[in-house]
């Protein structure tokens, strides 16, 4: 892998989203007021085990955005999605709304 942060960020980026080699974690949104999910927001996480680095997810998309890769990661988000409503159905969908 490339010294250079950014060019290391981008090989990370085309690898792992590339091959759907990331975490993904679902924080409910909750209303303050009367405490109902109104939502939710997924999470992602990058770990490259080479280094032992996880990835700052603000620092991927920044440099994803910057340099034309911002496709990679919002494909994997979408093949994910789709992945779970398959397997759960609507289900994982209703608990967040």
């Amino acid at each position: 892998r490339s010294a250079s942060r950014i060019t290391y960020a981008l090989e990370i980026i085309e690898d792992k989203f590339s091959k759907d080699d990331f975490g993904v974690n679902i924080q409910p949104m909750v209303r303050a007021k009367d405490k109902k999910i109104i939502g939710g927001e997924l999470l992602i996480r990058v770990i490259d085990d080479y280094r032992n680095i996880t990835f700052n997810t603000y620092e991927l998309i920044q440099y994803a955005a910057e340099h034309g890769k911002i496709s990679l990661i919002s494909e994997a988000l979408v093949r994910y999605i789709g992945e779970m409503y398959k397997r759960y159905g609507e289900t994982s969908f209703k608990l967040m709304a």
